[in-house]
């Protein structure tokens, strides 16, 4: 958390349960004790080097004071070696190396969404899913917390306490954003469901069903009314 003034760390807090990489200087915000990899395989690194919150979009609601934000728990075993970038039949990953994602102790990568007040970091509640989410989470103005997860479900959340309010199947995973806009007096929640994205393509392997069976050539735009 920076100061928006003089741009100074006013706090620094970690995200995920499994980091091994590197220690936080709270005062500074500086990486310490950094876990820098050498050529050769570097073993069971947490965070994978994809990252503890890749790109999807986190949430501040206003009413609650509270970030909410998606956290993946993956590690990886990164060999470095000297290698040749894949240009053909589509450009892919060129990290100087091969790696082999998993979850911590070996186990399967898990996710949860976290509820944080964004300036000490403490936390509110916790909403742990057997699969990291890949889609943008939102709170809107109504203290509706909306999450998709790559399931294909779209819940809804008390944005408070993190219970669960409502819940409906897009019939695919969900890998893209999600909005909430008005028209005609009407308020609308506009989800993408997909299965196209680049971190989605290990899911079938590691999980098996659901994901075996979405097809990762096809999207769509759902959009729901609230009353």
């Amino acid at each position: 958390m920076l100061n928006r003034v003089d741009l100074s760390v006013v706090n620094v807090y970690r995200m995920t349960d499994n980091n091994n990489f590197a220690t936080i200087n709270p005062k500074t915000g500086a990486m310490e004790n950094t876990r820098w990899q050498v050529a050769g395989p570097n073993k069971d690194i947490c965070p994978a080097f994809l990252g503890a919150v890749d790109w999807p979009s986190g949430s501040y609601s206003p009413k609650t004071g509270l970030y909410y934000r998606a956290v993946q728990e993956i590690c990886n075993t990164l060999t470095i070696k000297k290698t040749a970038p894949v240009t053909e039949p589509m450009v892919q990953f060129y990290i100087g190396g091969d790696f082999e994602p998993y979850g911590p102790n070996h186990g399967k990568p898990y996710g949860h969404i976290d509820a944080r007040d964004p300036v000490t970091g403490k936390e509110k509640f916790s909403l742990k899913f057997a699969e990291p989410t890949l889609a943008s989470i939102m709170a809107t103005g109504g203290n509706v917390l909306f999450v998709p997860d790559t399931r294909g479900w779209l819940h809804a959340y008390d944005a408070t306490n993190g219970k669960e309010l409502w819940k409906h199947s897009d019939g695919t995973g969900h890998s893209g954003g999600i909005i909430s806009y008005m028209a005609g007096g009407k308020q609308y929640i506009a989800v993408t469901a997909g299965w196209v994205n680049n971190s989605a393509l290990g899911y079938a392997p590691t999980y098996g069903m659901p994901y075996t069976a979405m097809p990762t050539d096809t999207g769509e735009l759902v959009v729901y009314a609230l009353k």
